[in-house]
Parts: structure tokens; sequence; C-alpha cells
């Protein structure tokens, strides 16, 4: 009764982070909710990559532009990128994530600039945890190249803003609207095959040779999971 009385306090007082950020997983997939984002000066702004394409980063997100067209966004208001703990495991299926505990807030503190394109520099932490974490982007011809990496994950997952209309790309993934579950990327045949045409119009390409999974479950975001402390994704 008293712990009853408790959490019926602590909802009137608007806490709702008491669940933990893991959910029931589906299809091998644990579902993984964004942290919080912190991006200052002087990481925010508009960096210029060349040939019209631009990477910017604000409290709202990372957001990658061909002039005025959206390429990639990420979650709004949130963090990029959160780090899972555990292990994944093959099945008959696909493969099955145990995720055993998250690190899920981002703190950007600084950006390199140079002719070869941009870095931000912070790091993701909880209580217990300050994890060196770094962002790049550069500009490979028309595309552009993100390179995620944490160091010490076994897990990151990305957390985009989704556009209705996502579909996959064979041989990576079936030739479908990919909303509304989860799906297990297939090896890569070579280097820049897309997997994804997004609800933004753009094509979208995951470089690693971890377990890849993409969770279009939600309305408003998706996620890519990837087993590894980090990848590559490029947009064009």
């Amino acid at each position: 009764m008293l712990l009853t009385v408790v959490l019926l306090a602590l909802a009137a007082l608007g806490v709702t982070r008491l669940a933990p950020v893991l959910d029931k997983p589906d299809h091998g997939v644990v579902d993984i909710k964004p942290g919080l984002l912190s991006a200052h000066q002087p990481v925010r702004g508009v960096i210029t990559l060349g040939q019209g394409l631009t990477v910017s980063m604000y409290s709202d997100g990372i957001r990658v532009q061909r002039q005025n067209a959206t390429l990639f966004q990420t979650v709004r208001i949130a963090a990029p990128v959160t780090v899972g703990f555990g292990t994944v495991t093959r099945t008959r299926d696909g493969w099955q994530e145990r995720v055993t505990g998250t690190v899920d807030h981002i703190r950007f503190t600084s950006v390199d600039i140079s002719r070869a394109g941009a870095t931000f520099h912070g790091i993701a932490f909880d209580d217990t945890h300050a994890m060196p974490a770094t962002i790049s982007a550069r500009r490979l011809g028309d595309k552009v190249e993100l390179t995620f990496r944490i160091e010490g994950a076994d897990l990151l997952v990305l957390h985009t803003w989704r556009h209705p209309g996502t579909r996959g790309l064979t041989p990576r993934l079936p030739a479908t609207d990919l909303g509304g579950s989860t799906w297990w990327f297939r090896p890569a045949t070579g280097p820049l095959e897309p997997a994804l045409a997004t609800g933004l119009g753009s094509l979208a390409a995951i470089d690693s040779p971890a377990p890849t999974a993409i969770d279009l479950r939600h309305d408003g975001r998706g996620e890519i999971h990837v087993w590894s402390s980090t990848f590559r994704l490029t947009v064009w």
C-alpha cells in the first residue's frame, strides 16, 4: 500500500522516468528510448561541407542537408545515440539482443573543423558513466558520411527522426515499407550499398560488419541498432 501511494505521488509530480528504458523485445530487438542531449556553444551551428551539403547541430539534434532539402535528422530534442551493454546471439530467424544496461544522455562540448569535415566531441553519461563520444561528418562526393564512436560500448543505438514511408532496399532489407516493426540487416555485398530509402526522400547505407537492426515501431522516431562501439552511416 505504501509503495502504491509513493508511485501515485511521484506520478502526480510528473516523474515519469521510473521505469527502465528497456521495453519488451520484439523480433529479438529491444526497445531503447533516447535520453537527453546537451549541445551548447561552440558546437551549435551549421558547418559547410561543400557542394551545397551541410551538417548542423542544435539542441533539437543533428541534421544533414543538401541546400534546403533534409537528408538526415536525428530524433528531436533528445540524445542522438544511446550506449548499450549486453550481448547479441544468433537465432534461426536473425539475432536476439540481451541488453543489461544503457547510458542514455550525451553532452557535446567541442567541435573540430577542417577541410575534411567536422568532428563533434563529447561524453555519453549517466550517474555512474562518462564515456568519450565523437560524431564525425565528411563529404564523399555528393554523399555525407557520419561516423559514430563511443568507447566502451557493446551496442550503439542511433535515434532518428522518422518520416512515414521508409522502405528497405535489397539485398540488405526487404523491398517493402518497414514501418511498424523491426528488421535485421543482411550482410552488405559491397561498399556504400544503400539499405534504406527514407521518408525524407534520401538513401542511407550502414557500414558495419556487426549485427545491425532497424526499429520502426514508434511514430516520430526510429532506431538503428549496431552491435559495435563504432559504425558509419552514409546518406545522399
